[in-house]
């Protein structure tokens, strides 16, 4: 045997279309898997066509829904109803304003302030989460120390003080909303670093210099993507109710801007003479939380299987 041969280096070849094809079999699982759960497609097929109608809103609608008074339209009943007509096809309020019309542009402003605010809380709770957690030592125990005191201050007090001294606008909704919502996706971040920080691929990066940033952004950050995309959610849900309340109780939009929760709140006095100005708000509202909470339940089976696997 000749000994050049033996002195060659071995190539070993890898089959470079396994992988991709590995992927695209365990996306074919996830789509199987999601077919079987129902509940959730249905969930995510009825909030796509909420929020469709939410953002169509001008396309849907010719009505305005802050101004377009009109006191000799009061209280016509939603058109299946003797009175009713298609002009106003869920009927009109106190001031004779279509309640069409002000349940969509309510939802803009419901729906919009809690996607902002809770996309900003999952932001900061990834950020307070990683640097606690990769960093540890000194600022882990403080960030933490933090998140402690700030679970145990009473949120309607501090709502209740900042919009008292700088009034109440969605941009302070938001602001108030984000503080209040940042915490879990802290604590599930920093646990999620922890175990990350131990595993092997990222020992080797450190042993090798890699820069600090280049492990997080490379290393940590995908890890914690799954399980933050399914904390978003549910967290969503929850500033939904959040931003209803605030505005039920008047700390929330000023009328005549319209969200569902000032809807609700001004249709206190006419329960029993026009239902149907609580009960079209609250059916969005309720049925809108179902949604995102179903979707966001369905998430977390589905992360839950990728973490068993």
């Amino acid at each position: 045997m000749n000994i050049n041969t033996l002195n060659r280096p071995i190539e070993i070849t890898a089959p470079v279309r396994s992988a991709p094809r590995k992927h695209k079999r365990a996306q074919r699982r996830d789509w199987r898997w999601l077919r079987r759960y129902r509940g959730g497609l249905v969930a995510a097929g009825l909030l796509t066509i909420i929020v469709l109608l939410v953002a169509l809103a001008p396309h849907i609608t010719p009505h305005d829904p802050t101004g377009g008074m009109n006191l000799q339209s009061r209280f016509i009943p939603p058109f299946w109803q003797a009175g009713g007509t298609l002009l106003h096809p869920l009927g009109t309020d106190n001031l004779g304003r279509d309640v069409l019309a002000r349940t969509l542009y309510g939802g803009q402003i419901s729906l919009g302030v809690a996607f902002i605010a809770s996309s900003l809380a999952s932001l900061l709770g990834i950020t307070v989460g990683v640097i606690s957690g990769y960093v540890g030592g000194l600022p882990d125990r403080a960030l933490m120390r933090l998140t402690d005191i700030w679970v145990a201050f009473p949120f309607l007090v501090l709502a209740l003080a900042v919009i008292a001294v700088v009034g109440s606008s969605p941009p302070i909704l938001i602001a108030l909303m984000t503080l209040s919502g940042w915490v879990y996706s802290a604590r599930v971040t920093r646990a999620q670093t922890l175990k990350l920080r131990q595993t092997d691929y990222v020992e080797a990066a450190v042993v090798l210099g890699a820069p600090p940033a280049q492990i997080v952004w490379r290393h940590i950050i995908p890890g914690i993507i799954s399980v933050n995309i399914v904390l978003w959610t549910l967290t969503f849900g929850t500033l939904i109710i959040v931003e209803s309340s605030l505005s039920f109780i008047g700390l929330g939009v000023n009328p005549p801007t319209p969200s569902w929760g000032n809807m609700l709140s001004d249709s206190q006095t006419y329960l029993q003479d026009a239902w149907w100005l609580s009960v079209v708000p609250g059916l969005a509202l309720m049925l809108t939380v179902l949604c995102v909470n179903a979707v966001g339940d369905a998430l977390q089976k589905l992360a839950a299987r990728h973490l068993d696997a």
